[in-house]
């Protein structure tokens, strides 16, 4: 099953599936309604008897191919871009969110590790398949989390990683907003 937008999928089921998330339906919906400029959005998911059992955010893109040269290379880049404008721009397709610090993959609170192995691979499927018919040969997946690793390697066999770049995290401490403003 997939979308344009998250108002296709059940609020609640969605949440579920992101129990530990921020980012809820609520915050998708906000980000489609602002209407990033350059973005446009997917949503995959696997149902079962109407029921969502898993779901990702994606979205479609232009990728400058040049966005990580730099030197040298990035001045010649340059050069090639003011002689053929767009030559070095190719159709991104991407699991995660450009709003997000990490690719969030929800699945059903009741589903086992080998279900989400499974729900996962069928989800990649469906991506790439998506990619197909749209004619987009780069995909990516945006920021998938460390501690995710061993999930999305099966799914993910053709895939070169990447390193991206580092995510700062401070701890807060206070046991409630009084404590944090004092």
């Amino acid at each position: 099953f997939r979308s344009d937008s998250i108002t296709a999928f059940n609020r609640d089921e969605w949440n579920a599936c992101f129990p530990d998330e921020i980012e809820g339906w609520d915050y998708y919906r906000s980000i489609e309604q602002v209407g990033l400029a350059d973005f446009s959005w997917r949503y995959l998911g696997v149902t079962e008897n109407g029921r969502l059992l898993a779901a990702v955010p994606a979205f479609r893109t232009v990728y400058e191919l040049d966005t990580t040269a730099q030197g040298t290379i990035k001045r010649l880049l340059d050069v090639v871009n003011r002689l053929w404008p767009k030559l070095l721009s190719v159709p991104l397709l991407c699991l995660g969110s450009p709003a997000t610090e990490t690719c969030q993959i929800g699945f059903a609170p009741t589903l086992g590790e080998g279900e989400r192995n499974e729900l996962l691979a069928t989800i990649v499927a469906r991506f790439r398949r998506l990619a197909d018919e749209s004619g987009v040969r780069l995909l990516g997946v945006k920021d998938a989390r460390d501690h995710d690793k061993a999930l999305w390697q099966p799914a993910l066999a053709n895939f070169t990683r990447m390193t991206g770049l580092p995510t700062a995290s401070l701890p807060v401490t206070f046991r409630d907003l009084d404590g944090y403003f004092k």
